[in-house]
Parts: C-alpha cells; structure tokens; sequence
C-alpha cells in the first residue's frame, strides 16, 4: 500500500493524524490499483473494437479542431472530444467498460418542442483526452469511417505522434 494506505501508486507523504483523507486523484480516490493510466484506453480485441466502431458510427460524434490557449491568444492547442449519445444507459456503461476511459453523464430530457430536441433524458459518453481519444479512434478506425476520418483530420493537424 502506498502512504495514504490504499494504493502501491501512490506516493504522497505519509500523514498520520487524526481526520487525515486520503487523496482524490484526477480520476477519483484510488480504492482500487488500476492497469492502465488514467488517459490510456484499454485494448480491445477484435469483436470489441467492431462492436465500439458499430456503436460509434452510430451514435456516436467527434469534433477534432484548434482552439485558442487563451482569449485573445495566437497559440492554438488542439483539441478531440469523442462522444457517443444514447437514451439507454447500459450501452455508455458498456462503452465505459470496453475501454476504461472517459466518462458518462447524465442530460435531461429538452421541456421545449424543436426539430432536434428529445423528450427522452439522454445519457453521454465522452473522452476529451487526445491520447485516450487518439487511441480510441485508431482501435476502431478499420470498422468506423467517422473515426477513420477523424484519425484523418487529426494526422493533418499533426497529432500522429501524441501516443
């Protein structure tokens, strides 16, 4: 166990008072060692990534794109977020589970009547790391052509080497 008694990766000082917390890390309070980096997506094997690519080229969307470092600022950073969007949340809890990376939430259901709002709440599934996002979309890339041209987009921005 590390210091903070839950972890061998953890490595603060140890700290032995009384009401001490243990740490909460970027990706939650380490209750359990995981395998991965927080930003690495696990791999998957073929059936998996096919059936990611399925839902993906389904559901799912990508923005890959240059943004301003900050306002009024001449450096651009660049940015992917993959998300994938469904009503039921068993199949983002799935996504989760395929690749150890990102996140689900929950967004209600739209009260206003429009041509692209929903009556039904939906659930997201995200990942707005480029390393996880990058890995995610080279995985399933040969059963997604959303993906295969989001690897595209973002080869042209200069993001092959991030892995």
């Amino acid at each position: 166990a590390g210091a903070c008694g839950l972890a061998a990766e953890c490595r603060l000082p140890s700290r032995r008072r009384a009401g001490h917390r243990p740490p909460v890390h970027a990706w939650g309070p380490l209750l359990v060692s995981r395998p991965f980096r927080p930003r690495d997506v696990r791999p998957m094997t073929d059936a998996e990534a096919a059936w990611m690519g399925a839902i993906f080229e389904g559901e799912g969307s990508v923005v890959v794109e240059m943004y301003p470092a900050r306002s009024g600022s001449t450096h651009l950073l660049p940015r992917i977020r993959v998300t994938v969007n469904n009503s039921d949340p068993e199949v983002l809890s799935a996504c989760l589970r395929l690749t150890r990376a990102g996140r689900v939430t929950y967004r209600r259901a739209a009260t206003e009547k429009g041509p692209i709002r929903s009556t039904r709440p939906q659930f997201v599934w995200a990942v707005q790391a480029i390393n996880a996002a990058l890995d995610f979309l080279r995985q399933v890339s040969p059963y997604s052509w959303k993906a295969q041209s989001a690897v595209t987009r973002a080869a042209a921005l200069g993001l092959e080497g991030s892995l």
